[in-house]
């Protein structure tokens, strides 16, 4: 299109755009947040036509019709309206166009091209504003975009180029630059303070003498600290060029060594490598913003830092590894979970019928959507390990659902009677004034109430039910001089508003439009179905039936995998979650998924009424009340004293009461049953051992713990004895 009066500034705005994107198409950034346009930035006529050629093409009628969308609207690659007419993440409607998050120049020069192709091509001359008004707001658009390209380079591209450049020049020894001893992703620790980290990056120090540590930006909006050099290896020469690192440190080292640090600056000198495989995967939460995976003896650095530290590599590691077990242990995992999901998908679609009944068992009818979407996603998913980490994850998060809602209804069921209000109900506090709505309720409080003000008029409120509430902000300000967004109330302090006509409370957070429904017919929140039965609200014999039926499905097939799977191999066994969690868990994410399900299958018990015994043990546990679950887990073990979790979890309450020699021999109990392979069971008595001075014997033990489960906490423990057993060895 040639240049005239009529459309100069648009044109050189787009093609300053355009030449924007190229001088930065190989720098990565942080994603962009979705663009979303409508008239008249966009135009509406162009908009209209887009819709309906992405609709004709979406529903594949291949014909004529099609060929001229694909003629008209980016036919081929080339074409500017390729990503808006082919784009499966983008989004249009007659009257709006959202383009998804922008992760690269490249993705954002096609969303460039597209808007500008669209915004010259109307063919519609009544629009709704005159075409020198749509111009404007067009040339003010660009305009817009411009400027915030030129923020993202200036503050953020330009930098990170910069930073590429002398990385490049450093790990090539030009300019004089000091060599770096230590890679991006490598794990290292603090030679003096014992912590371990991920160096996360580096740069090169000036050596400005300054007597003063400098404060840093940090990589989270906190700020961390330079540690001061090792007096016996730091230079003496004021000038001299340095390597100073980045890290971020092992959050369970932070806390055992009492650092409180989450990222440090640390020179060279005062580093020293991380060789023990046992002590290699850090835990911190950051690890992820900046790694994508845990490989071999490293974390493998994300698009950003190896684009800023593209020499920093370990190529060598990096090329594919042949690991059968692996393979063959998530082909089984895949296989099985879908194969049970399939019945429990046979035992919900034989309960619900026709429309009428679909209202009524809406519970069944989110399960059921649950499992069709997990089925998709692990059958869609091509590599065959996170096929099966999709399958474990799906594995513990439904059976944990289905058990703490049959847990919640048999409590609440017993409870019941003793509860006046009902969920979602609006009520008002008698003392201090406030609305809210009722979102839980319990027998007793679950905390100490004694000194609370707001009951000093109330007899025995310790033996009272208490409800969860959310109260109206506005209210919480007249009594309290500002928002809150939580109360836990006492029964005798609230009474029901009959007379509320009222339209929703303004709340602090809103709830959760999957659980909830404002009701304007009875002025309250209706509770989901899910909700409702939980807390003993639903009483439909049908759907307890349903979900108790899949209940014992699911712990059937745990208790499959626990034994060791079926003699036909139709079912994986637990043998095959530890290969995942030793070789395939990549991260602390699918490690502690995995981890979780093989300590939720322990649990379960061919004598289902041991293992709701076993749950109610648990509760006590959580609550506090360590006699009463000490007593619990014993009656237990009376009746099957090869329970190896029961045993467990006695452990661990003995200890809490300080019956050391008790809790070991609990422990040892546990192993024995489970064939060595309780790792829980195994850290405790190397706890048990490292608090009574023994760290040859605990670092054994957690030794032998993390080569089961190798993202244990217990890591942190491990470095610590081993310093302690051999000081002069620390370093190494």
């Amino acid at each position: 299109m040639t240049s005239t009066a009529k459309n100069r500034v648009p044109v050189m705005l787009y093609r300053q755009l355009l030449g924007w994107c190229r001088k930065y198409q190989e720098v990565p950034f942080n994603p962009l947040p979705p663009v979303t346009l409508e008239p008249p930035l966009v135009s509406a006529s162009s908009l209209r036509r887009l819709c309906q050629m992405r609709a004709i093409l979406s529903n594949n009628k291949i014909n004529d019709h099609a060929d001229h969308a694909a003629s008209e609207f980016g036919g081929n690659r080339h074409h500017p309206a390729y990503y808006a007419l082919y784009g499966e993440t983008v989004s249009v409607s007659s009257g709006l166009i959202t383009f998804p998050e922008i992760t690269s120049a490249s993705q954002l020069r096609a969303i460039i091209r597209s808007v500008y192709w669209l915004n010259n091509h109307s063919s519609d001359s009544t629009e709704d504003v005159t075409a020198e008004g749509r111009t404007k707001d067009q040339i003010s658009l660009a305009f817009d975009a411009l400027r915030s390209v030129n923020q993202l380079s200036s503050s953020e591209l330009d930098s990170r180029q910069r930073k590429r450049d002398l990385t490049i020049k450093v790990r090539r020894r030009e300019s004089s630059l000091p060599n770096a001893k230590f890679h991006v992703g490598q794990i290292v620790k603090q030679r003096r303070k014992g912590w371990r980290g991920a160096v996360v990056g580096w740069t090169v120090d000036e050596g400005k003498n300054e007597k003063k540590h400098k404060r840093l930006s940090s990589l989270t909006t906190k700020q961390y600290t330079l540690s001061a050099p090792n007096s016996e290896t730091a230079t003496e020469s004021p000038k001299s060029r340095s390597i100073k690192y980045t890290i971020l440190v092992d959050m369970n080292d932070s806390s055992l060594l009492h650092e409180s640090k989450t990222v440090n600056l640390e020179a060279e000198e005062d580093l020293i490598s991380v060789d023990n495989p046992h002590l290699q995967r850090i835990h911190n939460h950051l690890v992820k913003q900046y790694f994508d995976r845990f490989h071999r003896s490293h974390f493998v650095p994300n698009r950003l830092l190896s684009f800023t530290y593209p020499l920093d590599d370990y190529s060598s590691e990096f090329e594919s590894e042949n690991l059968p077990e692996l393979a063959q242990a998530s082909a089984a995992i895949v296989r099985d979970s879908l194969r049970i999901i399939e019945s429990i998908i046979s035992i919900i679609s034989d309960h619900i019928g026709d429309d009428e009944e679909y209202d009524e068992l809406a519970l069944l009818s989110t399960l059921l959507i649950d499992l069709k979407r997990n089925t998709a996603a692990i059958e869609d998913t091509s590599d065959e390990n996170e096929a099966a980490m999709l399958a474990i994850k799906w594995m513990y998060s439904f059976h944990v659902r289905v058990t703490a809602m049959q847990w919640a209804r048999r409590v609440n069921k017993r409870v019941k009677p003793k509860i006046e209000y009902s969920l979602g109900q609006i009520v008002r506090h008698k003392l201090y004034g406030f609305r809210g709505v009722i979102v839980g309720f319990d027998e007793k409080p679950r905390i100490d109430v004694s000194n609370w003000d707001g009951l000093q008029g109330v007899e025995d409120a310790s033996e009272k039910p208490f409800y969860h509430i959310r109260p109206d902000i506005n209210d919480c300000t007249k009594a309290f001089g500002g928002p809150r967004d939580f109360r836990y109330c006492c029964e005798d302090n609230l009474e029901f508003i009959s007379s509320y006509t009222g339209g929703p409370l303004e709340l602090a957070t809103d709830l959760n439009e999957a659980e909830w429904r404002w009701d304007p017919a009875t002025a309250s929140y209706t509770p989901s179905q899910e909700l409702k039965f939980m807390f003993a609200e639903e009483d439909r014999d049908n759907l307890a039936f349903v979900v108790g039926k899949i209940s014992d499905v699911m712990a059937e097939f745990l208790l499959q995998v626990r034994d060791g799977g079926e003699s036909n191999d139709q079912t994986f066994s637990l043998d095959d979650l530890f290969v995942q969690l030793q070789k395939g868990a990549d991260n602390l994410d699918d490690a502690t998924l995995t981890q979780d399900l093989i300590k939720e299958i322990w649990k379960e018990s061919s004598d289902r009424r041991l293992r709701r015994v076993l749950d109610k043990g648990v509760a006590a546990l959580l609550e506090g009340k360590n006699a009463t679950a000490m007593a619990i887990f014993n009656e237990i073990l009376e009746q099957d004293a090869t329970y190896h979790e029961a045993w467990n979890k006695l452990a661990t309450v003995q200890w809490m009461l300080g019956h050391a020699a008790q809790s070991r021999g609990s422990a040892m109990q546990s192993l024995r049953h489970s064939g060595d392979s309780n790792f829980q069971a195994l850290a405790g008595l190397g706890l048990a051992d490292m608090e009574d001075g023994n760290f040859e014997e605990a670092a054994e033990k957690f030794q032998r713990c993390l080569e089961m489960n190798p993202w244990s906490m217990v890591s942190a423990r491990l470095a610590v004895c081993l310093d302690k057993r051999d000081p002069e060895k620390s370093d190494r």
